[in-house]
């Protein structure tokens, strides 16, 4: 076994001794000098012989220069077994740099130096015109549903109204028949007693019966809607929209016709019934009227004269209301015929029940 490490170790604690208490002697002049570690030339050879230390000649020294060529060997071959990994990690970068060139090359369509092609003109215009297009169609189609429900609304509420107008009709033409019945007795019973000068009171409430009959009036809220508001373009259905506006027609003639002579008609019937009678055979009974009708009170055998000279001009005017009532008689029978065949449209076209 060599002794020479001892031998080394004992050799620099006896150089480097006088230098040690030299050192300690000399007071350090700053804190940083103090931490800092100092050494000597003495104390840097020491260092690095230390690392290296001086060996004796011997036999066993020349075994060991011997197996140190072998040794170095191995370490070599482990040096380069272990470098390996660095060649295979260059060849990655190098790989890698070569895709980031290649991705570096490679240009976006939509970037600014990329020079399209008129193929990718075309389609993005298609592209374009089809977004266009589909939204338009979208839009359209959310329209059609909207005024489809709207028609709808519309033809429901129309509905309801040709349904009162027909409830209006029904009701009224009985009361115009029962005015030309009252006007065809007082013709008879004038026809049968030509030269008479009195009338029962049966008769008077007959002629009082002859003054008024039912003034029929349509319900216009929803075909004023229909055709002031523009709305009557949401019909879509040609043969509704023909029978709504042939409807609505035949109205306005019969109003424009009838409505206005009816308050004329009766106040000239009230005139002349008025200059008729006699009122001082009324009299009394006028006084204990406490009713809104004139004739409740008055009994059928009461006696009441008549002025002959207001006959004549009272029974033409009689015969003037009965053409007119029969002429309103025929019209608003068409009227209801038209406004039922509506309904029936309606009900057909929109399944409203």
């Amino acid at each position: 076994m060599s002794c020479g490490p001892v031998w080394d170790f004992v050799f620099y604690h006896l150089v480097s001794l006088p230098f040690k208490i030299q050192k300690q002697d000399q007071p350090a002049k700053n804190k940083k000098q103090r931490d800092q570690p100092h050494f000597g030339k003495v104390d840097k050879f020491f260092i690095l012989t230390a690392h290296k230390p001086l060996h004796l000649e011997s036999k066993e020294n020349d075994k060991n220069k011997q197996a140190a060529p072998a040794d170095q060997k191995s370490s070599d071959e482990k040096a380069n077994i272990n470098s390996s990994p660095p060649a295979k990690t260059e060849q990655k970068t190098e790989s890698h740099k070569q895709q980031t060139e290649n991705m570096e090359v490679h240009k976006h369509p939509h970037h600014v130096t990329h020079k399209k092609k008129w193929g990718e003109y075309v389609l993005e215009f298609f592209m374009l015109f089809l977004a266009v297009f589909l939204g338009f169609v979208a839009e359209n189609i959310r329209e059609n549903v909207v005024e489809q429900h709207r028609e709808k609304q519309y033809m429901q509420s129309l509905f309801g109204d040709v349904s009162g107008d027909t409830a209006a009709i029904n009701y009224g033409l009985p009361r115009k028949e029962g005015k030309i019945k009252a006007i065809d007795t007082i013709f008879m019973f004038f026809n049968s007693n030509k030269n008479v000068d009195v009338i029962t009171g049966k008769l008077f409430k007959t002629l009082r019966r002859t003054t008024w009959d039912q003034l029929i009036d349509r319900n216009t809220i929803t075909i004023s809607q229909l055709k002031n508001a523009g709305n009557m373009r949401l019909v879509k259905k040609k043969n509704v929209a023909d029978a709504i506006a042939a409807y609505d027609m035949l109205w306005i003639n019969i109003d424009a016709i009838y409505k206005d002579t009816y308050v004329a008609f009766n106040e000239l019937s009230n005139r002349y019934s008025g200059r008729l009678v006699n009122p001082g055979d009324l009299l009394p009974l006028y006084i204990n009227n406490t009713s809104d009708a004139i004739v409740n009170n008055i009994p059928d055998s009461l006696l009441i004269r008549i002025d002959t000279t207001e006959l004549k001009q009272q029974l033409n005017f009689m015969m003037s209301q009965k053409v007119n009532i029969y002429q309103q008689l025929q019209l608003y029978s068409h009227l209801r015929e038209s406004a039922e065949k509506l309904m029936e449209l309606l009900n057909k076209e929109y399944h409203l029940e």
